[in-house]
């Protein structure tokens, strides 16, 4: 079409967004490896609470960036439920991470949810058109 549809905009930016806490979640609970390492990872850098304050931020982010598909009427309303159901239950695991003592066990928790939301996400947006 010789332009950018604003889906492929919308993507885009899901798949940035999504990419923060997945690997913030990494250099959680690889922490001892990249301190060793001496990369300046943002937990090194700025400490943990900053960490999973800033991973809550991309997470509400990502959630509302899901959503914006149905917005502009790109997917339907199985999808949105689906992406609030697990954007909220995200949101959670993050919040009782914000107060926990055992962040490598959090942090693998958190990068595994990653993987299945960005998992469920690629399904459904792959099913969009049989589910409507």
């Amino acid at each position: 079409t010789n332009q950018v549809d604003t889906a492929a905009i919308i993507l885009f930016i899901i798949l940035v967004i999504w990419q923060m806490p997945h690997f913030y979640a990494i250099a959680l609970f690889r922490l001892k490896d990249y301190k060793a390492a001496k990369l300046p990872v943002l937990p090194i850098s700025k400490g943990l609470l900053t960490t999973k304050r800033q991973i809550l931020i991309y997470v509400v982010l990502f959630l509302a960036s899901t959503i914006s598909l149905k917005l502009f009427g790109y997917t339907g309303n199985i999808y949105l439920v689906i992406m609030i159901i697990l954007g909220f239950t995200w949101i959670i695991i993050v919040i009782k991470g914000l107060g926990t003592k055992d962040n490598k066990t959090w942090a693998k928790l958190m990068f595994r949810y990653s993987l299945i939301i960005l998992l469920v996400f690629s399904v459904l947006l792959s099913i969009n058109s049989w589910l409507a």
